[in-house]
């Protein structure tokens, strides 16, 4: 079974409501549920990143294939960090 894990991606700090609701659109048609990573961070730069909990390793290339319409916005898309506590 694979793991689950986190996929990132961030998009320009410019990028209009309307056309981050197409792209939140985009990635659920796909059924990729997205969400603000700092939902309360008032500064650009995080305000604009956004995660895809629960995905696994082979979703990252569907994800890049659903994000592509919007490749111009998008400045990264990474595996999140593995979080998980060492036995101790």
């Amino acid at each position: 079974m694979p793991i689950a894990m986190t996929v990132l991606f961030k998009l320009d700090d410019s990028t209009g409501t309307a056309t981050v609701a197409k792209i939140m659109a985009a990635l659920d048609h796909h059924g990729y549920a997205t969400e603000r990573t700092f939902k309360s961070s008032s500064r650009p730069a995080l305000a604009s990143v956004y995660s895809i909990p629960g995905a696994r390793g082979v979703d990252l290339d569907a994800i890049r294939k659903a994000l592509a319409p919007f490749d111009d916005l998008v400045e990264y898309i990474e595996e999140g960090p593995d979080r998980r506590l060492k036995a101790g």
